[in-house]
Formats: structure tokens, C-alpha cells, sequence
């Protein structure tokens, strides 16, 4: 499901999931990245920069990460922002869990 969201978005636009209670598509997001991730190093993806942050969230530089996962409860707006901008010259992906409990984010996006 998350290769045929990905084919109908546009890279110009963020893809929000609102989910209900139990339901976590962070794993499906995190397969789809590294399965693209390769494809990209092997020279087989659509173009997509490779180059980015870690995906486990603690910051670190990867060579080979697509995708960056952060908690928005427990990282900075100023951080996020950061990662989103840096993510979007890179090619690469932030998935940012939980912002509906971040009164910054709920701000930032009302």
C-alpha cells in the first residue's frame, strides 16, 4: 500500500497519515524506504538522492538512509525543521510520529 501512496504523491507535497488508534504504518514506511534505498544505490530507482539522516532517529549521518523516523513529543520544532529542509535538498524522507501531541506542531499547522 505505501509503494501505491508513493506513486500518486507528488514530491512537492508532505504525505500526512491520520491513523486510528492501534494502527502504525512506521514499519511498512521504513520497508518501502530501504527497498527503494537499494534500488537507488544499484542505479534502478526513479532518481531519488540515497543521502540523508539515520532512521533510527538519533540524528546520525547515513550514507545509505532514505529515511529519517523522529518523534515530534521528543525533538525540537527547530530540529524537525531542520531535518525537513535538509531531507528536502537531499531527496531523502522525514517521517515525523506523533505530532498530534506536540502543541508546537499543532500550532505550526493550524
Amino acid at each position: 500500500r505505501i509503494a501505491a501512496i508513493h506513486e500518486d504523491s507528488l514530491c512537492t507535497a508532505p504525505l500526512l497519515f491520520i491513523l486510528g488508534r492501534g494502527c502504525d504504518p512506521t514499519p511498512d514506511i521504513e520497508h518501502f524506504a530501504r527497498e527503494r534505498n537499494t534500488q537507488d544505490l544499484s542505479g534502478n530507482g526513479n532518481g531519488s538522492n540515497a543521502h540523508g539522516n539515520g532512521s533510527n532517529g538519533n540524528g546520525s549521518k547515513g550514507q545509505e538512509d532514505l529515511l529519517t523516523v523522529v518523534q515530534a513529543s521528543q525533538t525540537s520544532i527547530e530540529t524537525i525543521d531542520s531535518m525537513v529542509a535538509a531531507a528536502s535538498e537531499e531527496g531523502c524522507w522525514v517521517l515525523i510520529r506523533n505530532i498530534h501531541v506536540s502543541e508546537e506542531w499543532q500550532e505550526k499547522v493550524s
